[in-house]
C-alpha cells in the first residue's frame, strides 16, 4: 500500500536557517522523497518536528499532500500494481507537462534524428509554419485548430497570389500540393509527439489534445497531364535538320535534342535521362559526338 506525507530532515537545515518540505513515498517498505517548492523554519514546527496545526504552512502542506494524491489516484495502483520506480517515472512525467512542451523544438529535434524518406519536405513544412508563427517556439497545447486553420488559409492565400503572377507571365500553373504537403507533415510531427510524450498505458497525457481532428487536410491534387499532341509529334518529327554547307547533318544539340525526342518517344516514353549516349557504329557515332542523325532518311 502507498502512502504519501509531507517532511523536514533535521539535519538537512539549509544556510538561510530553513527547511524544505520533502514529500516521502512508502510502499512495500521502499521509500523515496521528492522536493518541493515549500520551506519552512523551526517556528513553523513543534518540538518533534511536525508542521504545527492552524498555521498557513499547515495548509499548504495538506493541500500538496492532497494533489499527490489525486495524481497517484490516476494510477489504480490496486489494480496495476506499479512499483516506486513507476510512481515516481509517472510524477516526473507530471511535472514535465507543467513545463510545458515545445512543439517546434521537439520537430527539429526529430528532423535531425529521423531517416524518413520526404524529410526535405517535412523541413520545409516546418520552416513555411515557423514563418506564419513568426517566431521558432510554440507550446503543444497552443497548436489549435483555429492556428491551424489560419495556416492553411495563408498556404491558400500565398497560392493565389501565385497563380495570378504565373498567368501573368503566361507560365503554366502546376498542380497544387503545398497546402497538402504542408498540413500534413505538421500533422505527422505532432502525431509523433504524442507518441513521444502520452503514455496510454500508465495513463500518462501529456497532450491531451488532437486539433487536426477538425482541420481537412485536402488531398493532393494529381499532377496535370502535359502530353503532348498527335499533331504537335508530327511537327517535331518533320522539322529538318541542320546541315553544314555540304548538306551533311551538322554535329550540334539541336539535332541531337531531335533525335533523342524521337528514341523516348519510339521507347514508350522512356525519360532522357535513361537515354546514355554511347559510341557506335551502328548510329554513325564518334568519341567527339554523332556524325549525322540516329534516324537517317533511310532508316
Amino acid at each position: 500500500m502507498l502512502t504519501i506525507k509531507a517532511e523536514v530532515q533535521r539535519d538537512k537545515q539549509r544556510n538561510d536557517g530553513t527547511y524544505n518540505v520533502k514529500v516521502r513515498f512508502t510502499q512495500d517498505r521502499k521509500v523515496k522523497r521528492l522536493s518541493s517548492s515549500l520551506f519552512v523554519t523551526s517556528k513553523d514546527l513543534t518540538k518533534s518536528f511536525n508542521f504545527k496545526e492552524g498555521t498557513t504552512v499547515k495548509r499548504e502542506v495538506d493541500k500538496l499532500i492532497s494533489t499527490y494524491q489525486e495524481k497517484c489516484a490516476k494510477l489504480q495502483l490496486e489494480v496495476n500494481h506499479y512499483t516506486l520506480d513507476d510512481i515516481f517515472s509517472f510524477l516526473k512525467l507530471e511535472r514535465e507537462q507543467k513545463q510545458s512542451i515545445d512543439f517546434i523544438q521537439y520537430c527539429k529535434e526529430w528532423l535531425e534524428t529521423t531517416d524518413i524518406k520526404g524529410k526535405k519536405n517535412y523541413q520545409s513544412a516546418l520552416n513555411s509554419f515557423i514563418s506564419y508563427l513568426g517566431k521558432d517556439h510554440l507550446k503543444t497545447d497552443e497548436v489549435t485548430s483555429q492556428l491551424l486553420n489560419g495556416f492553411k488559409a495563408h498556404l491558400n492565400l500565398r497560392r493565389e497570389k501565385q497563380v495570378i503572377q504565373l498567368q501573368k507571365q503566361g507560365k503554366r500553373i502546376p498542380s497544387n500540393r503545398t497546402v497538402s504537403l504542408y498540413l500534413g507533415s505538421i500533422r505527422h510531427l505532432f502525431n509523433e509527439a504524442k507518441k513521444k510524450y502520452n503514455d496510454y498505458d500508465k495513463n500518462v497525457i501529456l497532450i491531451p489534445h488532437s486539433p487536426f481532428e477538425h482541420v481537412e487536410v485536402p488531398k493532393q491534387e494529381a499532377t496535370r497531364k502535359r502530353a503532348l499532341s498527335a499533331e504537335t509529334i508530327n511537327q517535331i518529327l518533320k522539322l529538318p535538320y541542320i546541315r553544314n554547307a555540304n548538306s551533311k547533318e551538322r554535329i550540334c544539340p539541336f539535332n541531337l535534342a531531335k533525335d533523342c525526342f524521337i528514341l523516348s518517344f519510339c521507347l514508350m516514353g522512356m525519360n532522357s535521362v535513361d537515354l546514355h549516349l554511347f559510341r557506335s557504329k551502328q548510329f554513325g557515332r564518334s568519341p567527339t559526338g554523332i556524325e549525322g542523325s540516329i534516324f537517317t532518311e533511310e532508316g
